[in-house]
């Protein structure tokens, strides 16, 4: 077991205090190859930490929650690792752990995940989110790029680049790897150097992993920027459903970087999105010379309208039962698809009446 792990289980066992970046300065040492990985969702704390405890199953060990963490002890291939949630903030919760993000230890934590959606739902942070944590860290230091991962905008193939360390040439900065694809492709994940105090891997799921350096500039930069915008989310999209005889004055949006709905193909793959969601039902009101889909989700009974009226952007007006999670899960699936730059709120100028719902183009 890790230090970190064993450290985390010993101040919990003895109700000391939980303080991530305390933990992390005492278990970590300077010349091993530690790192953190980090995962914010939308989720209720204790909620997020018994359904993950119940999707262990076999591997847990033991489960242990606090008022302000929960830590799940689990063992794999005769090796035990613990998996902590964090309370964040109100719906939000910070899912810690020292496998990589590419181990399979913590795949099958985000596998246990997805099969619990709409019960918590992941975070496709809007652009400036996503910006925002970087523009944060380059009042620290020069940050240079080493990796970069993007979804090209015109097919939605992945699209990746590297700039290896060179004593003659510096890698680029932040700004100057984002002008690489601006128009061309949207950022996924990129690996980040600040000068020589932090290293760090950022996910536009609203995920970091930390692999060295100051992880109080990474906490208060990185952890609290991601925290902060899936707070924004949650506050989007909670208690977004009608109401009998209400009129809702606004709705949901998705706006995408390029007007891809001006191609007949997109519209499929759209509605494959959709579909491809678990206990998705979509279907086609409407066609021409505006999309209309009426989308169920039957894991959890919400219901939602989904208009396609620009080649650019999409809206979604929430039914009259509209979870957190669903909403989140769709939005979040039709973003990161089609690159989404914001997921935000628009007004309604119209509600969809009974009428438009049984129209058929």
């Amino acid at each position: 077991m890790h230090e970190f792990d064993e450290l985390l289980r010993t101040t919990v066992d003895s109700g000391g205090d939980l303080d991530l970046p305390s933990l992390v300065a005492r278990s970590f040492g300077i010349a091993r190859e530690d790192q953190l990985t980090v995962a914010v969702i939308l989720g209720d704390f204790a909620e997020v930490h018994e359904r993950l405890s119940l999707m262990a199953g076999s591997r847990l060990i033991d489960s242990v929650l606090t008022p302000s963490v929960g830590v799940l002890g689990l063992l794999e291939a005769g090796e035990t690792y613990t998996v902590s949630v964090w309370r964040s903030a109100p719906g939000v919760s910070a899912i810690v752990g020292v496998p990589p993000v590419t181990d399979e230890r913590w795949r099958r934590v985000e596998r246990w995940l997805r099969a619990l959606e709409p019960r918590v739902a992941s975070v496709f942070l809007d652009e400036e989110d996503f910006e925002g944590i970087c523009e944060g860290l380059t009042t620290q230091g020069r940050v240079e790029v080493s990796r970069l991962a993007a979804r090209v905008l015109a097919d939605g193939s992945s699209w990746t680049r590297g700039w290896p360390e060179d004593r003659v040439f510096e890698r680029p900065t932040y700004s100057e790897a984002i002008a690489e694809v601006t128009g061309f492709a949207s950022i996924r994940t990129l690996t980040l150097h600040v000068s020589d105090r932090l290293m760090l891997h950022l996910r536009r799921s609203a995920g970091a992993t930390f692999y060295s350096g100051d992880f109080g500039l990474f906490h208060d930069v990185v952890f609290t920027g991601l925290v902060d915008a899936a707070r924004r989310r949650h506050e989007l999209l909670v208690n977004r459903q009608r109401t009998p005889g209400g009129m809702p004055t606004s709705a949901l949006s998705v706006e995408l970087g390029i007007p891809v709905f001006g191609q007949p193909e997109a519209l499929q793959q759209l509605l494959s999105e959709l579909t491809d969601q678990h206990g998705m039902g979509v279907a086609v009101l409407h066609r021409n010379p505006y999309l209309h889909l009426a989308v169920t989700d039957y894991v959890d009974g919400s219901n939602f309208d989904v208009f396609v009226t620009s080649d650019s952007e999409l809206t979604i007006f929430p039914g009259y039962r509209a979870t957190v999670g669903s909403l989140a899960r769709t939005a979040d699936a039709i973003g990161d698809r089609f690159a989404a730059v914001a997921i935000g709120e628009t007004p309604s100028a119209r509600p969809p009446t009974r009428e438009d719902l049984f129209t058929t183009g």
